[in-house]
């Protein structure tokens, strides 16, 4: 059981397909994981509860948010950490062996935004945007980690655009079955 904030984004079916697959691609063995943008804490938490060798970390910006998180980790039983974070500019102290992201999905300004902000936020590239999240990847990641990211199907060639344009690869792309399909994006330092 996890406790939610009505007025930020809440859990949905992307961090369920987010989770599954990367339960599905890496094994127990010993990890550092760093999640960018932890909101109230379901992502870290599924993957802390389904992997007891992993060191999973989740960043957040809005502070309430970490707190929850935190909450929600003694709820849990797990020891998973959350830390008030802005991705635009921190730095793990150390690089992760995987990092995952369920971030904001829609371009600044393409939709009705919510009224509550925490929520628009969690919806709305208002925070961060995609290169952010990109740029906070390539500060974060060990040479040979990998990233797993989820992003609706609409954005997936500017994914793959920002990424060629950057010290990125896309190792692989899988599509979701669900009607607004997504893309759940396995990337890579290039040379690894």
């Amino acid at each position: 059981m996890i406790h939610q904030d009505p007025h930020y984004q809440a859990v949905s079916s992307a961090s369920v397909l987010l989770v599954e697959y990367v339960l599905s691609r890496y094994k127990n063995d010993d990890k550092d994981v760093l999640e960018l943008g932890s909101g109230c804490g379901i992502v870290s938490l599924m993957l802390s509860l389904s992997r007891s060798a992993w060191q999973v970390t989740g960043w957040e910006i809005a502070p309430s948010q970490v707190q929850l998180a935190r909450d929600n980790a003694l709820l849990c039983g797990v020891n998973t950490a959350f830390v008030e974070s802005d991705i635009k500019s921190s730095v793990h102290p150390t690089k992760a062996d995987l990092i995952v992201s369920n971030p904001p999905w829609m371009p600044l300004g393409s939709g009705l935004r919510s009224p509550f902000p925490g929520r628009a936020a969690g919806r709305e590239e208002i925070l961060c945007t995609m290169q952010d999240v990109l740029e906070a990847i390539k500060r974060n990641l060990a040479d040979a980690g990998e990233v797993v990211l989820i992003y609706p199907a609409q954005r997936e060639e500017e994914l793959k655009t920002r990424c060629q344009n950057s010290s990125l690869d896309i190792l692989e792309l899988n599509y979701s079955n669900e009607p607004n399909k997504y893309i759940l994006a396995t990337i890579r330092q290039k040379g690894y």
